[in-house]
């Protein structure tokens, strides 16, 4: 009689298995979930749908109507614009670096600039300097719920801040944001291209893309990465 075979899937082995199965599973539960909602996002975004395919030599040929700056030594010294946010108290020197953003429309000749620890607080105001204006002009736009962190022990060291970005652009009048980070600091299926809608409320319109955004053709066209691919899409016909 040739000698019996162990059997490698016992009852306690599968039990085992199971158990250690379902404590990764809630440890890591927040990955697992943002995983799934980003493949049902990427099929139940229509606008995303329709967005067209473009190279990256046409990605890289674009040039935005919009310019960033994160630079804060650039911004206190820009003229027209450093010394008006400097004496209506506006520009903080004690906040770090890369909590500080100037957008430049480009189309309007018009600077917008915030703090983005703002968006931290849930605030939505942001500054409006024209050349004609003597004073920063307060601008504001509504907060969507779907932009909080999601929170928890994983943002501990620093706050979720860390480890995710709002960006804000406007070009033209047109309003988007850009939201992108951790996953365990912002669910996947939240970040993405938002575009602010005619009726005041927010649209998104892209799951999560990577690297910065580009406006173009009057503010309506927005192009973008999702992994090593590019895309455009024309938010006004959304």
């Amino acid at each position: 009689m040739p000698p019996e075979k162990k059997k490698w899937f016992t009852r306690k082995r599968v039990i085992w298995l199971i158990i250690l199965l379902l404590i990764g599973a809630f440890f890591y539960r927040n990955t697992i979930l943002a995983t799934v909602y980003s493949f049902v996002d990427r099929w139940h975004l229509p606008h995303y749908a329709e967005s067209e395919k473009i190279s990256e030599t046409q990605f890289n040929n674009l040039q935005s109507d919009v310019k960033i700056t994160k630079d804060y030594r650039e911004i206190g010294v820009m003229p027209g614009v450093g010394q008006k946010l400097i004496q209506a108290g506006l520009f903080r020197e004690d906040l770090p670096e890369y909590y500080k953003m100037l957008i430049y429309d480009k189309l309007k000749n018009t600077y917008y600039y915030h703090d983005t620890l703002s968006f931290e607080l849930d605030h939505t105001r942001i500054y409006k300097i024209e050349p004609h204006t003597v004073e920063p002009e307060t601008h504001t736009f509504p907060f969507d719920d779907r932009w909080k962190a999601t929170g928890g022990l994983s943002c501990f060291s620093c706050g979720c801040s860390c480890y995710m970005d709002k960006d804000l652009v406007i070009s033209n009048g047109q309003h988007y944001i850009n939201v992108h980070g951790e996953n365990f600091a912002i669910r996947s299926d939240r970040q993405g291209i938002y575009y602010l809608q005619p009726n005041n409320t927010w649209l998104k319109l892209t799951p999560k893309v990577d690297g910065d955004i580009k406006i173009t053709n009057g503010g309506c066209v927005v192009s973008y990465h999702v992994g090593s691919r590019a895309y455009s899409l024309n938010a006004c016909e959304s």
